[in-house]
């Protein structure tokens, strides 16, 4: 495959493009290379995060009593158990000076909230460049674009000829650097989304177990 790209005539066009062409085609494969990259590791991220959470979620939508929690959360290293453990562990520090209160409740539920939001921050520190890259990506191939076609210009200008032989040259280069944008841009917003809306399921669920940590508390100490 790398053969016959580097024996066709993209490859050659590639090559008798000028330096400015050039470096907008070196800066739009490295952003390709980037976006596969983070791709790749946000994938394996989400997949070892859903993987944990799954062998836990079910123990924690059945569990009746703090107790219950308190068991599945020491067997699991899930977000969801990191949830608990937190919100857990601020109890125990409340209970050990006075009982649990209305405030106190509230307390919790921040806590929970605030453990949640730096956990979906972690899942979502690498898909922002994603998105950067999907918008720019296709400005750097206008760019490009545009040089193109001026270098076309000067070359009609200089062979004082309007010929296709002299305008196709810089036209070919316009268009290439406007392919190669879109090649970077089209896959890199497809998984924009893509992972957002699976950090929005993420944090949804963790917001579930957080009211229900919160709920069992509640009842716990009602009675």
């Amino acid at each position: 495959m790398a053969l016959l790209f580097f024996s066709s005539p993209a490859w050659q066009l590639v090559l008798q493009s000028d330096f400015m062409t050039k470096v907008v085609l070196v800066i739009l494969l490295l952003a390709s290379i980037m976006c596969g990259a983070l791709i790749f590791a946000q994938f394996v991220f989400l997949y070892f995060v859903k993987k944990s959470s799954d062998t836990s979620i079910e123990a924690i939508k059945s569990a009746r009593t703090v107790a219950d929690l308190t068991k599945v959360a020491q067997v699991s290293d899930s977000y969801e158990a990191i949830i608990i453990k937190k919100i857990l562990n601020e109890r125990e520090k409340i209970i050990q000076v006075s009982q649990l209160q209305d405030h106190d409740i509230d307390l919790l539920l921040a806590k929970g909230d605030h453990e949640a939001d730096g956990l979906v921050s972690q899942l979502e520190t690498f898909i922002p460049i994603l998105g950067v890259s999907g918008a720019v990506a296709p400005l750097m191939g206008l760019f490009g674009t545009v040089w193109g076609l001026i270098h076309a210009f000067i070359n009609i200008s200089h062979e004082k000829s309007a010929d296709i032989a002299v305008v196709a040259p810089g036209i070919a280069e316009a268009l290439f650097t406007t392919m190669a944008g879109l090649v970077v841009a089209i896959p890199a917003l497809i998984f924009f989304h893509y992972f957002a809306r699976q950090v929005k399921k993420v944090d949804w669920q963790l917001r579930q177990v957080l009211e229900l940590t919160i709920l069992l508390i509640k009842k716990e100490e009602q009675q």
